[in-house]
């Protein structure tokens, strides 16, 4: 529990994922290097040589736990970041051997599975957060507001159906009148092929997804009215409902750190 253990176990969490996005990018690369035919970089030693590293440097610390905590690994006051860190570490040996065995072919999903199963390593920062104080805060503002933003996305969700109705109807009325076909008919296929996907669009056009100008630009082709109602949409999401989201998180935030 010295704060030299742990900043030592928060480098090497550190260190371990800008690994894996590293090897992440890297495989990729390989990935359509080999698609368009192009040579493959040999780097596959240096990284299972960093793989075992951090495997073998996560092990220790486990085992140095183990041997500390004695009898309370399993059932002290931290056995569930315990356990959490013994899945982790066992998955991570697991897929070690799978790879350098011979497996088949069926077994690469599994090891891509491991892969993404190392990641959540990230998440035992969170065993750290009391030894950080603005981690800590940070961690409870955001678990305070979680209540919040349930309703939060409640009612995004209301308000956006609201809308994709009204949208849906309008331009399946302007296809139906159209028949030949249009550019204008094509790029509304695109947008607002379905339901799901006119939710898709219009929380894309409040988030940055897409530029709302091009839906704008359709539902005008549409009538006048479907234009203006879009806008007083972007309006009203921009200028009240997003900004109000935002003062009760703040504010949350606010409370808390006080």
């Amino acid at each position: 529990n010295s704060k030299v253990f742990v900043a030592w176990v928060c480098f090497m969490i550190f260190a371990n994922a800008a690994f894996i996005g590293i090897t992440s990018d890297q495989m990729v690369k390989d990935s359509f290097d080999s698609f368009d035919g192009k040579s493959v970089s040999n780097t596959g030693r240096i990284i299972d040589a960093v793989e075992i590293f951090f495997n073998v440097a996560f092990g220790i610390e486990l085992l140095l736990r183990l041997v500390a905590l004695e009898g309370l690994f399993f059932i002290g006051a931290e056995w569930s970041w315990n356990v959490f860190d013994s899945f982790l570490v066992i998955s991570s040996v697991v897929e070690l051997y799978l790879y350098a065995t011979d497996v088949n072919f069926s077994f690469i999903r599994v090891l891509r599975l491991f892969r993404i199963i190392r990641t959540l390593r990230m998440v035992r920062l969170l065993r750290f957060a009391a030894t950080f104080k603005n981690l800590r805060l940070m961690i409870l503002a955001i678990i305070k507001s979680s209540g919040p933003l349930i309703f939060a996305m409640g009612v995004l969700a209301t308000l956006m159906f609201l809308v994709a109705v009204m949208v849906l109807n309008g331009v399946t009325s302007y296809v139906d009148q159209s028949s030949q076909p249009s550019t204008v008919v094509d790029e509304m296929n695109l947008y607002f092929s379905s339901m799901p996907m006119t939710l898709l669009t219009l929380f894309m056009s409040i988030t940055g997804g897409v530029n709302w100008w091009e839906v704008e630009r359709l539902l005008l082709t549409v009538h006048v009215g479907y234009g203006i109602f879009f806008v007083v949409y972007i309006a009203v999401m921009f200028l009240a409902v997003l900004n109000i989201i935002t003062g009760i998180f703040v504010n949350d935030a606010v409370e808390m750190a006080s």
